[in-house]
């Protein structure tokens, strides 16, 4: 996730070091501007969509993420 403060400011860094990124975003609008947004793998898709999570992985060696605590997530908590 690359629009927030953690994660926009890592992916230039990873970039930076010849990494290749893939960027897990809802909405790519929301990205507009990045000057590295030509730079990486874009996937639209929902971090809370666990069906979906596989395919977006496969082939991911080191995923990060700097998504917010469950207590700010307006779709629910992560925990059971």
């Amino acid at each position: 996730m690359a629009i927030g403060y953690v994660g926009g400011r890592l992916v230039p860094l990873l970039l930076k070091r010849g990494y290749r990124v893939r960027v897990l975003v809802r909405d790519r609008d929301r990205l507009e501007g990045r000057s590295w947004l030509d730079r990486v793998e874009l996937v639209l898709s929902d971090v809370l969509d666990a069906a979906m999570l596989p395919t977006v992985l496969d082939g991911v060696d080191t995923p990060t993420t700097s998504i917010p605590s469950a207590g700010s997530c307006s779709r629910g908590s992560f925990a059971p």
